[in-house]
């Protein structure tokens, strides 16, 4: 019974590493979810002493295995989410790009508590966390790009809406003042003559 788990475990983190070279990142999230599924199982039999004697040291190394993967899963996915957001800016969807930039956030948040918390358990330099500051500074500078990509097209956008608006102002308000020059001048003529 562990011995399935485990090949099922191996078997998902191998799949997962190669989902993620694909950029497949969406399944390699699914395939991050079935092993955390199992690995809970397999935890819940780590109380059994015949599983304290043969598995424990597995164990152990498959939730680092764990952390580690789920790490690169989440920074694959922050940085297609990004990817997302960038694309809906330029599409001018902006309620679509405000949802994915509270995703990207709400990701970078967990793996900072992530990284606080291997920090706080003294884990901070195992395999999983060893470049996370270095990893998360090139994230939130791709980020920051993004953002102000954002925010030059905002302001392209809104320049161009002006211009139109200006430029519409300028034709509804010239065709409306053509009519009423020449009601004024035809009046100041008729006056001059009387």
């Amino acid at each position: 019974m562990f011995d399935s788990i485990i090949k099922d475990l191996h078997n998902g983190f191998v799949g997962i590493k190669i989902l993620l070279n694909t950029n497949k990142t969406k399944d390699a999230e699914k395939a991050l979810a079935n092993a955390a599924k199992n690995l809970k199982e397999l935890m819940g039999y780590a109380d059994y002493s015949l599983f304290i004697v043969n598995y424990e040291k597995q164990l152990s190394e498959f939730i680092d295995v764990f952390i580690e993967t789920s790490m690169a899963v989440s920074f694959a996915s922050t940085y297609n989410l990004i990817d997302a957001y960038n694309n809906a800016v330029a599409a001018d969807k902006t309620t679509q790009a405000e949802d994915l930039l509270q995703q990207v956030e709400h990701k970078i948040a967990f793996m900072k508590q992530a990284y606080a918390n291997a920090v706080e358990r003294g884990q901070s330099r195992t395999s999983a966390f060893i470049d996370f500051e270095k990893d998360l500074s090139y994230l939130l500078k791709y980020l920051e790009d993004s953002k102000r990509k954002d925010l030059i097209q905002q302001m392209c956008n809104n320049f161009d809406k002006a211009m139109n608006f200006t430029e519409t102002q300028q034709q509804f308000f010239y065709h409306r003042r053509t009519p009423n020059t020449q009601l004024n001048t035809n009046t100041l003529d008729e006056q001059m003559h009387l």
